[in-house]
C-alpha cells in the first residue's frame, strides 16, 4: 500500500464543451487507476475518490463517473462511456435520429419553457443513472468507502435566510412584539446545491444529519437514484436553453434555513423548481472544500488531499481598454454563408446602438466575475496557513516556559467560548448551549494537539491548555479554524501552454459542439491531452502528481477544417435556422407582436444571430481612419473594396471637409501565428500585399494618376495592440510618412466580443 491520496474533482460547466471535460475526467482516471503509481521521487500512491463537485454539465459528467466507479469500470469502459455520452449522445446534427436530436421536433406539442429539447439529456441519465441503483459487488479501487457528491444548482423559488444575531423589537402599545419587526436582516439566497453520500458498509437511506446529504444506496432506493439523476441534469439545465427542473427536497437538506412558511404550515418536503447552478458557482471549489472536510477527520500524516479542477472555459484575459459605447461610428457588416465579408457599410451610433453595446460589455462583466474567485481565495488560504503554522510554532516556544494564573487561564476561556458561541451561531442560525459550544472546544483542543509535533507543548495540564486555547483563538481570529493547506490542480485549455489547446466547440455560448461530432470528438481528444499534460508536470513547487504515463495518443488532435458556423453541414444549419425562425416568431407572438410582422421580426433577429456566428474565434478591434487636408474637396472619395461602400467628404465638428472610415483588426487567438492578425474593412485594399487605404479623385474614371495609396504600416498586430491603448497609429502615404496637405487622424473605435 502507499500513501493515500484523497482526490476531490471540481467540475466547471461549458454546455457542448462538456466534452472537454469528460475527455479530460476518463484520462484523469484512467493516470490515477494504473497499479502502484508512483511519484517522481519513487513515492508509491493510492489514489481514492471520495469528494465530487460539479456545476451545469460538469454534475451529470461526475454523475456518469460515479456510477461507472460503482459498478467496477475499467479507464477504458469509462472512457468509452464519456465519449459515448459526450461525443455520440447528443447534438443537432442528428437528423434522423430523434433521441439524440437537442432541436424540438414539433413545437406545437413542446409545452416546456426551453429552445431546445431535454430528451437526448434524459436518455443518458436513465442509461447510467437507473433508478433501480448499479451492481456495486465489484466496485473501483479507485472509489473511496465513503463518496460525497453535490451538484450546483440555482434555486429559481429561492430561500429566505434570517440573522438571528440581530433582532429588533418594538415595544410599543401599537406594535407589541409583531414578527413583522423581529427581523433586522433577511435576504433570499438563490445559489443552492444537491448532496449526496454513499458509504460502501452502510444500508441506510434518508437524509445525513451532519452533511445534510441525502444517503445513496448502491441498490434498492430508486427515489434516492432518480434524485440523484433528477438533480445532476437541473444542475445542467442552462437558462432558456433548457427546461427547469423540479426536485423534491426534504427539510433535513435545509436544517435552520428551511422556510418558514413552510415550518409554520407542518411541511416537511416541497417540490422546489432549479436551473444550470453554473449561473451563480461555476466553479463550485468552495463546496468541494466543503465536502473534503466532512471526510478528512483523521489526522493530516495519515494522508495527502488533492483538489483536481476540470473548466473548459478558461481562455485568457478578457481585459479591454477600448469600449464601443463611447464611439460615435459602428461598422455594420454582412456575411457569406462561408463566413466571408459580403458587405460593410459605416453608421452614427444613436443612444440604443450604444445602449447595445453596454449591454453586450456588461454581461461577460458580470459573468467573469464569479470565475475563479474561490480559487484566489483558496490560495490567500494557503498563505495564511503557512503563516501560522509558523507563528504557533514560535508561540508555542514562547508560552512553554509560562504558568498563567488561574485568572488570565478563565479569561481566555470565556473568551475562547464566546468566539465559538458566534460561529456555532453563524452556521447553524440558533443559539447553541454551553454544553454543545464545550464539546466543539474540547474537540478542537484534542486534534490540535495531535496536529503539534511531541514535546512542543508545557507537561502541566493547566499551561498545555492555556497554550491550546491561545492557539485555538488565533486560528479562529485568522479564519483558518480546521483549514489546511489545499493543494489544487487545475485542468484547462491553458494550464500548460502559452497558447491555449484550441476548442471547436466554444463558440454559440458554448453550444458550438453541438454542431458537428467531429468537432465533440476533437474536443474530447484535447481534454484529454489537457489531464495528461498537468498531471505528469510540476505543479507548482510540488512534483507530478503521477510520472511514467504515455500520452494518450501520439499526434495531437487536428481539425480537418476550421470550426465555426461557416463549417456546419447546409443540412443542419437549414434546421437549425428553421426551427430558431420559429421559437422567435412563437416569443414574439408571446409578447403581443402583432402577426403581420412578427415573421419580419424573427427574420431580422436571425440575421444578426447567424452574423455573429460567422466569426466564433475572433476578437475585433475598430479603429477610426480620418482623412483631411486643405486641398480636399467634394471630387476626392476612398476607393472601396467589393464590400466596400463610397466614403465620401463630411464636415466636422470644426467645419472643415474629412472622410472617416473604419479600419477592423481581427484576432484569432484558435489560429496558427502568423494566421492570428489581418485586417478588414471596406475601403482596406491589398497592394503588393500589404493592407492600403485608396484616396482618389474622380473615382469613376479610376485614373491610376489620381490615387494616393495609404500603407498600414507595422502590421495588424500592432494596430490591434495600439486599439487598446488609444495611442495614434502609423500610415504612409505613397512611401512617405503621411503629412500635409493630407493628414490622418487613427483612434481606437470599437471592440466587439
Amino acid at each position: 500500500m502507499g500513501r493515500e491520496i484523497r482526490i476531490a474533482l471540481i467540475m466547471g460547466g461549458g454546455v457542448s464543451l462538456g466534452t472537454f471535460s469528460g475527455g479530460a475526467l476518463a484520462e484523469v482516471v484512467r493516470l490515477l487507476a494504473r497499479t502502484g503509481a508512483t511519484r517522481e521521487d519513487g513515492e508509491k500512491i493510492e489514489p481514492k475518490i471520495d469528494v465530487m463537485a460539479g456545476a451545469s454539465a460538469g454534475s451529470l459528467t461526475l454523475a456518469i463517473l460515479f456510477a461507472e466507479l460503482l459498478r467496477g469500470g475499467n479507464p477504458q469502459a469509462i472512457r468509452d462511456s464519456m465519449s459515448a455520452a459526450w461525443v455520440d449522445g447528443v447534438g443537432v446534427d442528428y437528423l434522423e435520429d430523434p433521441d439524440k436530436q437537442l432541436l424540438p421536433e414539433d413545437l406545437e406539442n413542446h409545452q416546456t419553457p426551453s429552445l431546445v429539447s431535454d430528451r437526448p439529456i434524459r436518455r443518458l441519465a436513465k442509461r447510467y443513472l437507473p433508478e433501480a441503483g448499479v451492481d456495486a459487488s465489484h466496485a473501483s479501487r479507485l472509489l473511496a468507502d465513503e463518496v460525497y457528491v453535490s451538484f450546483s444548482v440555482a434555486n429559481l423559488n429561492g430561500v429566505d435566510v434570517r440573522a438571528p444575531w440581530q433582532v429588533i423589537r418594538r415595544r410599543t402599545p401599537d406594535a407589541p412584539d409583531h414578527p413583522a419587526y423581529r427581523d433586522a436582516l433577511v435576504t433570499t439566497f438563490h445559489d443552492d446545491r444537491a448532496r449526496f453520500v454513499y458509504r460502501r458498509s452502510a444500508n441506510q437511506g434518508g437524509i445525513d444529519p451532519a452533511s445534510q446529504a441525502t444517503r445513496l444506496r448502491a441498490r434498492g432506493d430508486p427515489s434516492a437514484w432518480a434524485k440523484f439523476r433528477d438533480a445532476a441534469i437541473a444542475s445542467g439545465a442552462f437558462p432558456f436553453a433548457f427546461a427547469p427542473v423540479a426536485l423534491e427536497r426534504k427539510k433535513e437538506e435545509y436544517g435552520p434555513v428551511w422556510p418558514q412558511t413552510l415550518a409554520d404550515a407542518g411541511i416537511t418536503t416541497f417540490p422546489f423548481t432549479y436551473m444550470d447552478g453554473g449561473s451563480f458557482r461555476n466553479e463550485p471549489l468552495k463546496e468541494g472544500i466543503e465536502l473534503a472536510k466532512l471526510r478528512d477527520r483523521e489526522g493530516e500524516d495519515a494522508f495527502e488531499r488533492v483538489f483536481i479542477f476540470i473548466d473548459p472555459n478558461v481562455s485568457g484575459s478578457h481585459a479591454v481598454r477600448a469600449l464601443s459605447f463611447t464611439d460615435p461610428l459602428a461598422l455594420r457588416t454582412d456575411y457569406a454563408q462561408d463566413g466571408k465579408p459580403e458587405k460593410q457599410e459605416l453608421a452614427r451610433r444613436g443612444y440604443a446602438d450604444k445602449l447595445v453595446a453596454f449591454a453586450g460589455r456588461y454581461l461577460p462583466v458580470v459573468a467573469g466575475q464569479a470565475a475563479f474567485r474561490d480559487w484566489i481565495k483558496a490560495e490567500k488560504t494557503n498563505s495564511r496557513v503557512e503563516w501560522n503554522e509558523e507563528l504557533e510554532r514560535v508561540l508555542c516556544q514562547m508560552l512553554k516556559a509560562l504558568t498563567p494564573s488561574t485568572q488570565s487561564a478563565n479569561a481566555l476561556q470565556n473568551l475562547l467560548h464566546a468566539m465559538y458561541a458566534t460561529k456555532l451561531l453563524h452556521r447553524t442560525r440558533r443559539r447553541p448551549r454551553g454544553r454543545e459550544i464545550a464539546s466543539v472546544i474540547e474537540n478542537d483542543r484534542a486534534q490540535l494537539r495531535e496536529s503539534l509535533p511531541a514535546g512542543e507543548l508545557p507537561q502541566d495540564p493547566t499551561a498545555r491548555n492555556a497554550v491550546l486555547d491561545v492557539l485555538l483563538a488565533l486560528r479562529n481570529v485568522a479564519g483558518l479554524r480546521n483549514k489546511r493547506k489545499l493543494n489544487l490542480v487545475a485542468i484547462t485549455p491553458y494550464a500548460t501552454r502559452t497558447d491555449p489547446l484550441p476548442l471547436a466547440g466554444n463558440f454559440f455560448a458554448n453550444f458550438g459542439g453541438f454542431f458537428k461530432r467531429d468537432w465533440r470528438e476533437h474536443d474530447f481528444r484535447i481534454g484529454g491531452l489537457a489531464a495528461w499534460e498537468v498531471l505528469t508536470a510540476d505543479i507548482g513547487s510540488a512534483n507530478p502528481l503521477v510520472t511514467g504515463v504515455k500520452a494518450p495518443f501520439t499526434d495531437p488532435p487536428r481539425l480537418a477544417g476550421d470550426a465555426g458556423y461557416a463549417g456546419v453541414e447546409s443540412s443542419v444549419r437549414d434546421l437549425f435556422e428553421e426551427k430558431l425562425h420559429d421559437h422567435i416568431e412563437n416569443i414574439a407572438s408571446a409578447l403581443e407582436v402583432p402577426d403581420v410582422i412578427d415573421d419580419i421580426v424573427a427574420s431580422k433577429v436571425i440575421g444578426g444571430i447567424i452574423k455573429g456566428l460567422h466569426a466564433p474565434h475572433t476578437v475585433v478591434r475598430h479603429i477610426l481612419v480620418r482623412l483631411s487636408s486643405r486641398g480636399l474637396n467634394k471630387r476626392y472619395e476612398l476607393r472601396p473594396n467589393k464590400t466596400g461602400f463610397r466614403a465620401e467628404p463630411t464636415t466636422d465638428e470644426k467645419g472643415n471637409l474629412v472622410i472617416e472610415t473604419v479600419v477592423s483588426v481581427h484576432y484569432d487567438k484558435e489560429a496558427p501565428p502568423r494566421r492570428r492578425y489581418w485586417f478588414e474593412g471596406p475601403h482596406v485594399h491589398n497592394k503588393a500585399g500589404k493592407p492600403t487605404l485608396r484616396l482618389a479623385r474622380d473615382i469613376l474614371l479610376e485614373l491610376d494618376q489620381d490615387v494616393q495609396d495609404f500603407t498600414l504600416e507595422e502590421g495588424a498586430k500592432s494596430w490591434y495592440e495600439a486599439a487598446d491603448t488609444r495611442r495614434f497609429l502609423p500610415i504612409r502615404w505613397n512611401g512617405k510618412k503621411s503629412e500635409d496637405p493630407v493628414v490622418v487622424d487613427t483612434r481606437a473605435l470599437k471592440d466587439v466580443f
